[in-house]
């Protein structure tokens, strides 16, 4: 599943290293332009006979737009850093639900309820009763067979009963359920 997701999305992948290093060294860039910018603007004033002030004021208006060049570069590197540290969360998500389903899938019976829990959870899946199981012709259910053998009424598992049987974690534990009268479980 997570194979599944990582392929499905790799064309809306970003190499965000490439992107921080890219951002990086145009900053770098920006910022020498912007005090070659301000000196050569404040000794150009100073040659024309400017006051201080009036080349300082001469330096901002140079480097002005550069200045707000510099912000949104520096804007996009702090997005670009948290996006890419988003990634490499999503990312070690998606290792820890890999290596659950891999541990699933080699031996399902091996696995404790609270780690089926954990993988349905991250999964984001419930089990929800949508109808009854299909009949086989000529096969008896052995279970039906148990509860007609035993003299009981063959319950009827309905959603609301599942849920009033279900546990906080979601298992329903032969020993937690109780007893029931009538086709259907409380």
């Amino acid at each position: 599943m997570a194979q599944d997701w990582l392929d499905a999305t790799s064309h809306k992948r970003v190499d965000y290293s490439k992107r921080i290093t890219e951002l990086g060294r145009r900053i770098t860039e920006m910022e020498d332009l912007i005090e070659v910018s301000a000196a050569t603007a404040a000794k150009r004033a100073l040659r024309r006979g400017l006051t201080r002030e009036e080349s300082v004021e001469a330096a901002d208006r140079a480097t002005g737009p550069h200045e707000e060049v510099l912000t949104s570069l520096e804007k996009q590197l702090t997005e670009a850093t948290a996006w890419h540290g988003e990634a490499d969360e999503i990312g070690q998500r998606l290792q820890g639900l890999e290596r659950l389903a891999t541990a699933a899938r080699q031996n399902l019976q091996r696995v404790e309820a609270i780690e089926k829990a954990e993988l349905l959870s991250m999964a984001g899946l419930q089990a929800k009763v949508v109808s009854c199981a299909p009949r086989r012709k000529g096969v008896a259910c052995a279970i039906r067979e148990w509860f007609i053998r035993e003299g009981q009424l063959v319950p009827i598992l309905t959603d609301e009963a599942w849920g009033a049987n279900q546990t906080p974690d979601g298992w329903l534990p032969v020993s937690h359920r109780p007893a029931h009268s009538g086709r259907s479980f409380p």
